[in-house]
């Protein structure tokens, strides 16, 4: 805020201190709302203990058409018949299907019946599916029923429901199937007299006893499929049984908790809106203009007007469009929901002025006018009153004071009560009034200017008093709120530590601002705090997840150099920026450093960033570590598998040694294959790591004289044997690297060996 003093003017530096006093007369809306959802709630208390019985659960059943019935009839409808056209053709006579056998009905039937039973297979419950879920929809929305009512038809431990249902009729089916196999047992029993009796069929009786045959047979297919459709019909109960107990978790018993639980708050909070009110001749900063006790009249006679039934179905229509966008993926709110849905409903209550309120308390014989000039801006102005502790100035100074009060755009009625108040007030108050887009509240604020140097004697004794209680239970104050984003613990000091002088030491302070001059300084140099346009600013940057780039020794180099460029181009342009934050307005370092210090917000963004700058430069050096590990060895391989596949290490008996001239002295070996049976390549190198370099010299210049001797065909052969041995070792460190104590130094050393011998043998190739 800008002082009161006229630009220019001479003053001293305590007058660039601002005093400021603040008041608030505001319509209570939460409150409003709050009696509102109670309201409500009392209008569908009905549903809270309302459930379904025996009859209106068959009669869902019935209207869903989910009965084993109506669901093997769906499932009927949806199969090809199993029939023979056999009585008036020449092709199904007795010659061809009784004497000869030329015309097989089994394999007729057959195929009828593996069609079937593939659409049978196909089957899906969709339409069932979405048959039910409308029904519940409409039960849901249903004024007489609802939410809570079509779960408990959905899951009940007391009483009938679908889920029990289900259940039931899959039972029912299962025992259907055994006693079908009984059935079919006795069909085939049937056939195979038909089929005797056609045999011996005289001449005028043998097609008739065909027919009765074959249609015997039918009956066989017919009950198998039957059989078959009950197992379909099982599957599609429990589908429907999943279906209904994960749209129960989802979406009703969430909302038969959510809204028992929304029901008691509102009772409960309307229990205490709807008390009494005392009067507080206290001063207070924020207080109602009207109680929610004074609109109850108006908010019951609105409630009756709109109606029960209409109310309950729109907000039960409110509540199933939030359960579709939990379905979607969205998050399931719906206190907001119900909400929303009370302030489109009663939008004429809570839309009213101020001017409405203040006559809805007082009565509409009363001038709106009067009202604040008497009781609400003389209020307000005391409430406003800037204090600070000037005991021993003894009233003697005057400061500077300007004052703005901000009223509803809405409310003409309000303004010039202000105005009559500021014409008629013996103190010559001085304060602008202007008109403001926010219609629930009149504000007050006045400002003073100039705080004596002495006025900071007070401060340190409230000081020293924080610094002594701030570990105590109660230290920072009862009346401060506080959470985990909201803590007065480890206040910076209200006095600068340049004020501080000879007789004045806060360690705790001096601690914490040598900490926070650390974290700039850090943000400095990584660039979470800069200049910009002659003002220095923190930036607060992009989050980014450097999981990414948790490499270990499997990882491929040209990975870790492409992850090595990545991190030093961000670290060089710095992460992408979101928000800029200014560090008050100054161009000087000293002076920014100074206003930072005492910014807990500022100093606890910059100790984020300070954090991800700390991880970029942490998995840069891993990097680099890695690669560098790899270079090492990389000349030390080569070296090594010259000597073995130049055989200046070679194989002797279990051992493997330097095959060295007669005059040369002996070597102690490099492995012993008995002792050493697991990855003895790896040993062989720690061996040949630990010689000197004049015994890693000798070797080289064997191996050197070695690959002039043998043949090029020779060479090959060895490389390609070491190709294969190396490859197999490879392959079990995949599998099992983290079971060897040193498993990732073995598998670096494999994957290094085997992508070395890789580009020698394809060069000797190509």
């Amino acid at each position: 805020m800008k002082t009161n003093l006229p630009p220019g003017m001479p003053h001293v530096a305590n007058f660039a201190y601002n005093i400021i006093g603040a008041s608030a007369a505001v319509i209570p809306t939460e409150g409003l709302n709050a009696y509102l959802g109670y309201g409500l709630f009392k209008e569908i208390s009905y549903m809270f203990e309302a459930e379904p019985d025996d009859h209106d659960l068959n009669q869902f059943v019935q209207a869903a058409r989910l009965d084993i019935n109506s669901l093997g009839a769906e499932i009927s409808r949806e199969l090809p018949p199993i029939k023979l056209d056999f009585a008036a053709t020449d092709y199904y006579s007795h010659q061809n299907v009784i004497k000869t056998n030329r015309v097989n009905i089994d394999e007729k039937l057959t195929d009828l019946y593996n069609t079937a039973k593939r659409e049978l297979i196909k089957f899906r419950a969709v339409e069932i599916k979405k048959r039910l879920r409308a029904e519940l929809r409409a039960i849901f929305t249903n004024p007489v029923q609802g939410p809570i009512y079509a779960s408990r038809l959905i899951a009940s431990n007391t009483g009938p429901c679908l889920v029990a249902r289900m259940e039931t009729c899959q039972q029912h089916l299962r025992e259907k199937i055994q006693s079908m196999k009984d059935e079919i047992d006795a069909l085939e029993l049937i056939t195979e007299s038909k089929f005797s009796e056609a045999t011996k069929a005289i001449f005028l009786t043998k097609e008739s006893k065909k027919n009765a045959y074959i249609e015997a047979k039918i009956k066989v297919y017919q009950a198998r499929l039957t059989r078959d459709a009950y197992t379909t019909l099982i599957d599609v109960y429990k589908d429907l049984h999943v279906t209904l107990t994960d749209e129960n978790d989802k979406i009703y018993s969430l909302y038969v908790e959510i809204l028992q639980e929304i029901n008691k708050i509102f009772t409960n909070n309307t229990k205490l809106l709807c008390q009494p009110m005392e009067i507080d001749a206290q001063k207070s900063y924020y207080w109602d203009i009207i109680h929610v006790v004074d609109a109850v009249p108006e908010i019951d006679e609105a409630l009756q007007k709109i109606g029960a039934e209409p109310l309950i179905k729109d907000f039960t229509k409110t509540l199933l469009e939030e359960s579709a966008k939990f379905l979607s993926e969205h998050q399931l709110n719906i206190s907001g929901a119900i909400s929303d849905f009370i302030y489109t409903q009663f939008s004429d209550i809570l839309a009213r002025t101020m001017s409405d309120y203040l006559s809805i308390k007082y009565g509409s014989d009363r001038n709106i006018e009067h009202i604040i000039e008497a009781e609400v801006a003389p209020r307000l102005f005391r409430d406003a009153k800037p204090i600070f502790n000037l005991d021993n100035a003894a009233g003697l100074f005057n400061f500077p004071s300007y004052g703005m009060v901000s009223v509803p755009y809405n409310t003409p009625d309000i303004r010039r009560g202000i105005e009559s108040y500021q014409q008629h007030t013996l103190s010559n108050l001085r304060f602008n009034i202007r008109k403001s887009n926010i219609t629930d509240r009149i504000f007050w604020l006045n400002t003073q200017n100039g705080i004596p140097l002495f006025a900071f004697t007070p401060i340190k004794v409230y000081e020293e008093l924080y610094e002594r209680t701030i570990s105590t239970r109660e230290g920072v104050g009862r009346h401060l709120v506080m959470s985990d984003y909201e803590t007065w613990v480890n206040l910076p000091s209200p006095i600068p530590e340049k004020l501080w002088g000879d007789t004045y030491y806060n360690p705790r302070q001096k601690a914490l601002n040598d900490d926070a001059r650390a974290v700039f300084k850090t943000g400095i140099s990584n660039g979470s705090i800069r200049e910009l346009d002659g003002q220095f600013i923190c930036i607060k940057s992009e989050d980014r997840d450097f999981s990414k780039y948790n490499f270990d020794i499997k990882t491929e180099p040209q990975t870790l150099y492409t992850a090595l460029n990545e991190l030093t181009k961000l670290r060089e342009s710095g992460l992408p920026t979101l928000i800029r934050h200014v560090i008050f307005t100054t161009s000087v370092l000293d002076e920014a450093e100074a206003h930072f210090i005492r910014n807990v917000s500022l100093i606890s963004l910059i100790r984020e960033e300070n954090a991800k700058y700390m991880k970029i430069a942490r998995k840069t050096e891993k990097i680099r570590t890695l690669l560098s590990d790899n270079e090492g060895e990389k000349s030390l391989i080569n070296n090594f598998l010259h000597a073995l596949t130049c055989e200046a290490i070679v194989k002797r008996g279990a051992y493997f040694i330097y095959e060295k001239e007669l005059e040369e002295d002996p070597w102690p070996h490099f492995v012993n294959l008995i002792e050493q049976a697991d990855y003895p390549e790896f040993a062989m190198f720690e061996s040949y790591k630990a010689l000197t370099n004049s015994q890693q010299k000798t070797i080289k210049e064997k191996a050197k004289h070695n690959e002039h001797a043998l043949a090029a065909d020779k060479l090959f052969i060895n490389l390609k044997k070491w190709q294969g041995k190396i490859a197999v070792r490879k392959n079990l460190l995949d599998k099992d690297m983290y079971s060897h104590p040193n498993g990732k130094k073995l598998y670096g050393f494999y994957r290094n060996v085997l992508l070395r011998l890789n580009s020698q043998v394809m060069a000797m190739q190509g």
